[in-house]
């Protein structure tokens, strides 16, 4: 499994993989309670993760793009605008 939040120590990695599994368990139980297609529910709810993560790159390049002018009249921006990009 890929970390979701690359930086981050092992522990705290940790701590985000079990409540993403939590949640995950919780989903699928209340598809199962509410639907009656429930499993197939469930798979169509988690297809959607790699969109809202794609689309929530994107959101972040557009911000960036946006204020890079701004904030690249400060020194030391380098380094913090390569952070953010490569996060």
């Amino acid at each position: 499994m890929f970390p979701a939040i690359h930086g981050l120590s092992e522990h705290a990695q940790t701590i985000i993989a079990e409540e993403r599994q939590r949640y995950a368990d919780v989903l699928l139980d209340y598809c199962l309670k509410n639907r009656n297609n429930g499993p197939n529910r469930y798979v169509e709810l988690l297809g959607i993760i790699p969109v809202l993560i794609h689309q929530q790159r994107l959101q972040k390049d557009i911000h960036i793009f946006h204020i890079s002018p701004i904030i690249s009249k400060f020194p030391h921006t380098f380094q913090f605008l390569e952070d953010i990009m490569f996060a």
